[in-house]
């Protein structure tokens, strides 16, 4: 029969203790990842609304962006944000027919019910995407009248808030209206 002697139970409890309270700090977040990049007020040309879109932006050390046009008359202009080589956030301007809704114009950009929407259907948005269309920002080409639509979607964060989504968009919106490509 062995005997446990009192000295080594208490200095094994210990043991266990002291790497117990290691591991909880290792995983209860004292090295947290954090954000190295600084958010700019501008992306691709358009102004956002730095707050809001910073809540959307994961932790990492370098934020790029990059502006495409997918086609030749620049009809479709988008603006991908990436953290560490990841998209993480896609603006979008596109020229679409005037007569078109904000809801037609979104059917094509997600399968996901919007859910919300602002100023009698102008903006359409969720917790993580949003749409709107421009009010003072038409171009006419031949018989045809267009108007700019605008979109944030945000693919890989946690933070989920409509009502950021909303003044996200409503403020974009208004930043492209302001813009050279509605002069």
């Amino acid at each position: 029969m062995s005997r446990i002697r009192p000295h080594s139970a208490v200095a094994r409890a210990g043991g266990l203790l002291i790497i117990g309270l290691a591991l909880t700090a290792c995983s209860s977040g004292t090295s947290q990842e954090q954000r190295e990049y600084a958010v700019p007020e501008r992306f691709c040309g358009t102004a956002v609304d730095r707050d809001g879109l910073a809540a959307l932006l994961p932790p990492g050390k370098k934020l790029t962006t990059r502006e495409k046009y997918l086609d030749d008359k620049k009809l479709t202009e988008r603006c991908d944000i990436q953290v560490d080589g990841k998209l993480v956030v896609r603006t979008s301007r596109e020229w679409w027919p005037k007569k078109e809704s904000t809801d037609w114009f979104a059917t094509g950009k997600t399968r996901n019910d919007l859910g919300h929407q602002a100023d009698d259907g102008r903006f359409l948005y969720s917790d993580y995407e949003a749409f709107g269309k421009t009010e003072n920002c038409q171009r006419t080409t031949g018989a045809y009248e267009y108007a700019m639509f605008t979109g944030i979607q945000a693919y890989s964060s946690e933070h989920r808030d409509s009502n950021a989504m909303k003044d996200l968009i409503i403020h974009f919106t208004e930043a492209v209206e302001q813009s050279s490509d509605c002069d």
